[in-house]
């Protein structure tokens, strides 16, 4: 009984840490800053305040109007943190930041 709780355990721990590493990754972190900065020159340019980073929630109401910038999911193979940047119908800036499977998955 308690080398299965030890394997569940286990089994529930590797997501967390391969989740942990993706957020770390060079490559992501390079293309969040990457992001940030062209989210930072569109706002000035168009003399709007830069947005926050909002972190997605199941179920949250999004008044999306016009998406501004999307980072992309195809340097890795798995559950990789992306962001969208997107005005409502107001004009008002949003940044969301959600999870996506990476489509570099060898094979398909």
């Amino acid at each position: 009984m308690k080398w299965l709780k030890i394997v569940c355990a286990c089994s529930m721990l590797v997501p967390m840490l391969t989740w942990a590493n993706s957020n770390n990754d060079p490559v992501y972190g390079e293309m969040m800053r990457s992001n940030q900065r062209h989210v930072e020159k569109y706002a000035l340019a168009n003399n709007k305040p830069v947005p926050s980073i909002v972190h997605y929630k199941y179920g949250m109401k999004l008044d999306v109007h016009k998406v501004i910038t999307m980072t992309r999911a195809d340097k890795s193979c798995g559950v990789a943190p992306a962001r969208m940047t997107y005005e409502d119908k107001s004009g008002k800036l949003h940044t969301l930041e959600y999870s996506v499977m990476g489509d570099a998955c060898a094979g398909g």
